[in-house]
């Protein structure tokens, strides 16, 4: 369903509303979340989504999505949202459902564009699994890079370079932040990580040779949002993790070799404790050059891209 969207003028929002009759009784057949999908565009003004929920009574609920600037997410982004959110409605007594596009409670004069809305619908909590998973990313827009000069966006690349993008001398050039997002982790709340890293294999070997010193940490939300190709998309994320890691890489000197990082099981059980957190959900993580021992070198991956195949994996070992 796509949804024009105007917000130059009064009320400052802008909303699609689906009215429910009979009402709708979302508490039962044990599920759990809302799900829905939704895509912007890049050209759209850097405004945020939001979902309300009224009952019967006329009593509302409003969640809003945590990337300010999801109206400009130009790839279906699923969202998930757990029905716990909408507190202080009936939710066996569900009359209508927003969808909408600023601020609802602090309205401010936005701009305009266009949005889509699809496959609404509730569900039941995703089957975790135990025991070891592997998570290669499939979607192009899902690994990405951004130029920190100007906050310019790459989600098209067919490599993925980091924490330079040029090789140069005496230190590579171009410093940037890469992002690497997995749409649907099998992984309950609270579950217990025992082991977790990073797999990326060898696309270049320029400036290989050359120190390259990282920090991966992720975005500390429930659900990460998609990646939009619009400036600063990656860099404007908050918060991140408390932990964070730090991988002094290996040279890469040798195309199609694979690295693993070091273990990532702090960053990943922090993401995962978060009371919002559900089986399925979508995690991104980020790499950064490491402020306190500088690169100078860089190391060109593959992307999904370049090499299916070979895109950047997620391992991780859920405990018993």
């Amino acid at each position: 369903m796509p949804m024009v969207y105007d917000n130059s003028q009064k009320p400052y929002y802008s909303e699609a509303v689906q009215t429910f009759a009979p009402l709708q009784d979302w508490t039962a057949y044990g599920v759990e979340t809302l799900s829905l999908f939704w895509r912007g565009d890049a050209a759209n003004s850097a405004d945020k989504v939001y979902v309300v929920v009224e009952d019967s009574t006329g009593k509302q609920a409003v969640v809003a999505n945590a990337d300010p600037a999801a109206a400009q997410v130009a790839t279906w982004t699923e969202w998930r949202i757990p029905l716990s959110s909408f507190t202080g409605v009936n939710l066996a007594k569900v009359k209508k459902l927003y969808f909408g596009v600023g601020n609802r409670s602090a309205p401010a004069v936005g701009g305009t564009g266009t949005v889509y809305v699809d496959d609404i619908r509730l569900t039941k909590p995703a089957a975790a699994v135990s025991g070891p998973i592997d998570l290669r990313i499939a979607d192009g827009g899902d690994d990405a890079e951004e130029h920190l000069d100007d906050g310019s966006m790459d989600i098209t690349s067919s490599d993925l370079e980091f924490p330079y993008e040029d090789s140069g001398s005496p230190s590579s050039t171009d410093a940037q932040l890469n992002a690497l997002r997995f749409s649907s982790v099998p992984v309950a709340k609270g579950a217990k990580i025992a082991k977790a890293y990073l797999e990326l294999e060898v696309d270049e070997t320029k400036d290989g040779s050359k120190p390259a010193n990282v920090i991966i940490e992720a975005q500390l939300v429930p659900n990460a949002p998609g990646i939009a190709d619009a400036t600063g998309n990656l860099s404007g994320r908050s918060p991140l993790t408390t932990a964070k890691v730090k991988w002094s890489v290996p040279n890469w000197t040798t195309t199609s070799e694979k690295f693993q990082s070091p273990d990532l099981s702090a960053v990943i059980q922090e993401v995962v404790n978060q009371a919002g957190w559900a089986s399925g959900n979508a995690l991104l993580l980020i790499i950064r050059d490491d402020p306190d021992n500088p690169s100078t070198g860089l190391r060109c991956a593959e992307s999904v891209e370049g090499e299916a195949t070979a895109a950047p994996l997620l391992h991780i070992e859920v405990a018993p």
